[in-house]
């Protein structure tokens, strides 16, 4: 990361922003699960409508594709405001610890939204 300022209070909110930022890419890809599989089912119900075979290993697959980079993301997410938590001087804020939490809970999100669905 590049700091303009070697304030440390700098290095804080940019551990934050970065946290926030990468929280926020990992709901891109629960977003185009979402679309990929009203896509998929809006075909599968035009094929089975003509007696078609319909096969639904390729959306499975993109739901393990997607957990596995909103995993990746949220995991980064999570280490970064972690990390500007803990620089913070005692006593930290408990909704800073909240907001942690909630970029670790994308990866269940994902799953359940994926469970729901299938």
């Amino acid at each position: 990361m590049v700091y303009c300022s070697t304030s440390g209070d700098m290095l804080i909110k940019s551990f934050r922003f970065w946290s926030l930022a990468m929280g926020a890419l990992s709901l891109l890809p629960l977003a185009y699960y979402i679309y990929q599989y009203w896509l998929f089912a809006q075909w599968a119900q035009e094929r089975a409508s003509n007696g078609q075979f319909v096969c639904g290993t390729g959306i499975i697959l993109l739901l393990g594709f997607c957990a596995a980079v909103t995993a990746a993301f949220s995991g980064i997410a999570t280490l970064l405001g972690f990390i500007g938590y803990r620089r913070i001087q005692k006593p930290r804020p408990g909704n800073r610890l909240l907001e942690v939490a909630a970029l670790a809970s994308t990866l269940p999100l994902l799953l359940v939204t994926g469970m729901i669905f299938n």
